[in-house]
């Protein structure tokens, strides 16, 4: 089965909570609430009859038939009358409405076959996923225009206050996947999809987007554009504003404001869209890639604020992934973002990315926050955001907070193996290992070939004590990452906690090796000595950690340094740090 199609499920516990409000003349149905509104005010109907109003609605114009709403909205199993169910479940809707069986306005009567909603219905969208839009230039040199254009449309329709947008990473599993709309509907839990495509050449880009019903693969709306490839930036925000006005939200009046978008030189915006088509790559050959084009954008337009924080995410996944020294690459990354946001204070991208710098290097715990609430303020829609939100809330031990975020996390990017697997994680940090278990396994579901997910899910077994599972997934995600050092090190603690002290030691000389060719965290070191038991050594090393700042030290209220918590040596290292008592 499609990992795409498994991930379903996970979906469907997000498109519960989306609103789906659909109007008719002077009322209005809130399907997810279950209301029914007339000019504003509730009217009282019945469960069973608003049933069968939203059978009605979800087809209008079509002919719903007395069996299947019967066996929509009755157990098959219940003991009723069902026609005497049925014909009093439509005449109370029919009062509800003001309606009449002889000349009806709303609901029409096919004798002995069943119903049809005659009258126009009007959705209200509040979900959109923007899929992937195809490059038709007829050159494959071209691709990045495509994912880049598509990555900016979402970010500008995110900005746009009641609309829930869905993140890059889930959309970009549809990319010339072929699959129905509805059913990418049902996997995004999403009411509309924009789709579109563009060709790009010389001097100008040609883009036809297009808005649809997600439910009933129905068109609402089209539009094609023409412009300058230096007025690409405001091209994009005028795509949002006409979007926003034909799915009808409330838009602020500094929402409307298109005056703010400023032009960019094509050759500046270009060498920034291929530097997020390497980036989104994530292993280090692309990452040099990607900070190529992105000074290659900053060097041809010194004012444009997102090449600078291009380079501030490449610096911070190069100290997050342990390929480079922290102290040689975080500070660098403070100061793209910085210079980005003296450019302008409204990038969200630059906030986010300087929250978690500042959680996972700085250790400032009040300018982090301030930083990530910010960005969530700016674009709730953020899933980045409230990611690294979580996991800032979970090292001050504010575990419900942060297992919300996370789950809002999940709702904006439902395919997302990393966004599914830290979960899991903060799960684990509050204890509750079943449900991290459980996590865990649903984003390998997505991905299985993913060594990320194998490496989360074998620390949340170790955590619950499972260790010959947790060691068989420590394996995996070796072999999937073809022997990464992260991974590799995690296998030397699994090998620890099972007692194989041979093996263990064996990954810290391999380790030691490595270290004299390229960086290695201490840390590293330090969790193999933890899972050994070695207190004086795994301190020894989580002491170097600290000198070096490592990202993973906030791992210090994990369960794996439960068993250093008495050591005042472990105490007055957590103090340093930060972390709160628990």
């Amino acid at each position: 089965m499609s990992a795409i199609f498994i991930g379903t499920a996970i979906a469907m516990e997000h498109r519960k909570r989306s609103p789906s409000v659909v109007r008719f003349g002077i009322f209005e149905a809130d399907l997810t609430a279950g209301e029914l509104r007339r000019s504003g005010s509730r009217v009282q109907l019945q469960q069973q009859p608003f049933q069968v109003l939203a059978a009605l609605l979800e087809r209008p114009g079509e002919m719903i038939a007395r069996d299947e709403l019967q066996n929509k909205i009755w157990p098959s199993d219940a003991y009723i009358d069902s026609e005497r169910g049925i014909n009093k479940a439509i005449n109370r809707l029919r009062d509800a409405l003001g309606d009449s069986a002889e000349r009806p306005s709303f609901i029409e009567t096919l004798p002995r076959r069943g119903y049809r909603f005659i009258a126009p219905v009007e959705r209200t969208i509040s979900s959109v996923a923007v899929l992937p839009l195809d490059n038709l230039s007829g050159d494959p040199s071209q691709e990045h225009w495509a994912d880049g254009i598509t990555d900016e449309l979402i970010t500008q329709i995110a900005k746009i206050r009641g609309i829930k947008v869905i993140s890059r990473t889930s959309v970009m599993r549809f990319k010339r996947s072929g699959i129905p709309l509805p059913d990418i509907g049902a996997q995004l839990g999403i009411e509309a999809a924009i789709q579109g495509s563009l060709v790009v050449s010389a001097e100008r880009i040609h883009i036809r987007i297009q808005l649809l019903d997600a439910h009933a693969d129905r068109h609402l709306w089209t539009e094609t554009y023409e412009r300058e490839l230096a007025d690409v930036v405001s091209l994009q925000h005028e795509i949002a504003q006409a979007i926003a006005h034909k799915i009808q939200v409330h838009l602020a009046p500094d929402e409307l404001d298109l005056g703010r978008a400023s032009r960019v030189r094509p050759e500046a915006y270009e060498a920034y869209l291929k530097g997020r088509f390497f980036w989104n790559k994530r292993t280090q050959p692309n990452l040099n890639s990607a900070m190529d084009y992105f000074n290659r954008a900053v060097g041809l337009d010194a004012r444009y604020g997102l090449a600078q924080v291009g380079l501030a995410d490449c610096y911070t996944l190069l100290g997050i992934l342990g390929l480079a020294p922290p102290h040689s690459v975080f500070p660098i990354a403070i100061a793209a973002t910085e210079t980005a946001l003296q450019l302008d204070k409204t990038l969200v991208e630059a906030y986010a990315t300087r929250g978690h710098i500042r959680t996972i290097y700085e250790w400032d715990w009040r300018a982090a926050e301030q930083d990530l609430t910010r960005a969530i303020e700016l674009n709730a829609n953020y899933s980045i955001a409230h990611q690294f939100y979580g996991i800032f809330l979970t090292i001050l031990r504010r575990n419900s907070e942060a297992i919300e975020h996370l789950r809002i996390a999940r709702d904006l990017d439902p395919l997302s193996l990393p966004i599914n697997a830290l979960l899991g994680f903060i799960y684990m940090r509050a204890r509750q290992y079943e449900s991290a278990i459980q996590a865990c396994q649903s984003a390998i579901e997505l991905d299985p070939s993913n060594a990320f997910g194998h490496w989360m899910l074998s620390r949340m077994l170790d955590a619950d004590e499972k260790l010959g599972q947790a060691l068989a997934e420590a394996e995996t995600a070796v072999e999937l990452s073809k022997g990464s050092v992260p991974f590799r090190a995690h296998l030397g603690y699994a090998y620890a906690r099972i007692g194989d002290e041979a093996r263990a030691r064996q990954v810290i000389d391999e380790l030691l090796s490595t270290s004299t060719r390229q960086y290695v965290s201490p840390y590293l070191v330090a969790i193999i000595y933890v899972g050994l038991a070695w207190k004086d050594l795994a301190l020894e090393w989580l002491e170097k950690a600290y000198a070096d700042r490592a990202p993973r030290l906030n791992e210090l209220i994990d369960p794996p340094f439960d068993r250093l918590r008495s050591d005042s040596r472990f105490q007055s290292l957590t103090e340093r740090f930060g972390i709160p008592e628990a």
